[in-house]
């Protein structure tokens, strides 16, 4: 038979097995978050507030590709102490969180709770929504004068590339090899941080986010964008990153390789693409390489 016991803001029922749920439905915030960024950011802030330790992550919008506002949005946190799910409405008017515990007392308010889901701006604006704005002052990646990265002998894509406007048009499928990472992220949060702001770089809209460990501790991540697809599996033991890039229509992936092989610090990262979208296939590699080396295409 379950019990109830009294918490200093809200009832909490715990069944049979010790486990802790709470449940509470957030009504009517001044500002919910409306994309899957947003969501995981503050799954992020609950966790961390309960003290627990991050197993994997998820969000995505629960109708697709997100082009409308009225997009319902669901996300889970999933830790060694127990789960946060939340879900947000198709108005972005409320919001509904449950936090189930393993042998351990809940203690955030209500109160909390609505302090971490009323956003004054989203974190990452869309740019299929009507709020987006391009980078400038506002924008949590680029300052108002954003540092501009000078191309250079030891990183850059080279100056005589060029690709044809006409293979733009279907996008393009890109892999990157990072070998002798000296800066690689160790927990799935850190993770989740580079790659949006890796996608952030060449401006995707991200409409799922998935993080999560393998069974030998590798980091695995995969953002669903609007453009198509990004992955990303970082392999600790053996100082290796895999990053891949599946974009459509006129986006290019390029600079995101850019930003993580700076980000990741490898001794050398090796590129290959394909044009998507032509009946003969339009293929081109790259190299990129710690101090000295200048970017080399085949």
């Amino acid at each position: 038979m379950n019990t109830s016991e009294k918490s200093t803001a809200f009832t909490v029922e715990k069944p049979i097995g010790h486990a802790i749920t709470f449940e509470h439905e957030i009504e009517w915030l001044l500002s919910t978050p409306r994309l899957p960024v947003d969501l995981i950011l503050i799954l992020i802030q609950i966790r961390k507030k309960l003290g627990w330790t991050t197993k994997s992550m998820n969000a995505n919008l629960q109708q697709g590709i997100g082009e409308k506002t009225d997009n319902p949005l669901m996300g889970q946190l999933i830790a060694n102490e127990g789960i946060i799910s939340a879900s947000v409405d198709c108005l972005g008017l409320s919001a509904e969180v449950k936090i189930t515990a393993v042998d351990h007392v809940v203690c955030l308010s209500v109160h909390d709770l609505r302090e971490l889901f009323e956003l004054p701006k989203p974190f990452m604006p869309s740019m299929t929504e009507p709020g987006w704005e391009p980078p400038g002052s506002n924008d949590p990646f680029m300052p108002a004068q954003p540092e501009r990265i000078e191309k250079s002998p030891e990183i850059g894509w080279s100056d005589g590339f060029v690709m044809p406007e006409q293979y733009m048009r279907m996008g393009q499928a890109v892999n990157a090899d990072m070998w002798g990472c000296e800066n690689l992220p160790h927990d799935l949060e850190t993770m989740f941080t580079v790659m949006i702001g890796a996608a952030h770089v060449i401006r995707v809209s991200i409409m799922g986010v998935i993080c999560t460990y393998d069974n030998e501790g590798n980091l695995h991540g995969s953002l669903a964008i609007s453009e198509s697809d990004m992955e990303l599996v970082v392999y600790l033991h053996g100082k290796y990153v895999s990053a891949s890039f599946f974009t459509c229509g006129t986006s290019n992936p390029r600079p995101a390789i850019d930003a993580l092989h700076i980000e990741f610090d490898p001794i050398q990262t090796d590129v290959t693409a394909m044009v998507r979208g032509k009946d003969v296939p339009f293929f081109y590699k790259g190299l990129l390489l710690r101090g000295g080396q200048t970017t080399v295409w085949e």
